[in-house]
């Protein structure tokens, strides 16, 4: 994973920021916690699949205003109840744009991680986990604004694209370039 464009120095991690993170270090088991978090914001980073998630800069704008560009796939697994009155795991995409990425030393092990902006659909009202609903089994959700979260880098698949249907938001495919050519 490349990191590109970071933001500013390095910052003192705080509030909703600093517990998000101390909850993916906890899931992660990285040892004892430290108090204080000191982290380096990214703007933009290369995906392993070759895709570029983050923010650019239009020429239309003024250079002071960014714009996001990419809309990410995040893999994730969620607890779904099955017909024995039990629980399972299940894995199910989440969706989400990019606010920054961070790069962190704790104890001693460096740490790459995502803060998406997730989606809120009808399946996931509170929008706690980004994950969508289905429509014609598409994955698809209401609004973009939904709560931030840290995800470790390597979760985040790729990039897809949507496409606004009467009030909902499709997710249509991955973001490869293509074009058309006459035969």
């Amino acid at each position: 994973m490349t990191m590109l464009s970071p933001r500013k120095r390095s910052e003192l991690l705080a509030d909703d920021e600093l517990q998000s993170l101390m909850k993916v270090l906890e899931r992660n088991r990285q040892g004892a916690r430290p108090f204080q978090i000191f982290g380096m914001k990214y703007c933009c980073a290369v995906l392993p699949s070759g895709a570029v998630a983050g923010f650019t800069t239009l020429e239309s704008d003024s250079s002071q205003v960014k714009r996001r560009n990419s809309f990410v796939r995040v893999r994730s697994t969620a607890r779904v109840r099955t017909a024995g009155g039990g629980e399972r795991q299940e894995e199910r995409p989440a969706y989400g744009f990019i606010e920054h990425f961070l790069l962190v030393r704790v104890g001693g092990n460096l740490g790459a991680y995502a803060y998406p902006l997730c989606v809120k659909s009808s399946s996931d009202a509170r929008s706690r986990s980004g994950l969508p609903s289905k429509f014609d089994d598409m994955d698809a959700f209401r609004v973009y604004r939904g709560c931030l979260w840290y995800v470790d880098v390597l979760a985040i698949d790729n990039t897809v694209e949507t496409l606004k249907r009467e009030a909902i938001h499709v997710v249509l495919h991955t973001r490869d370039r293509f074009t058309i050519v006459d035969v």
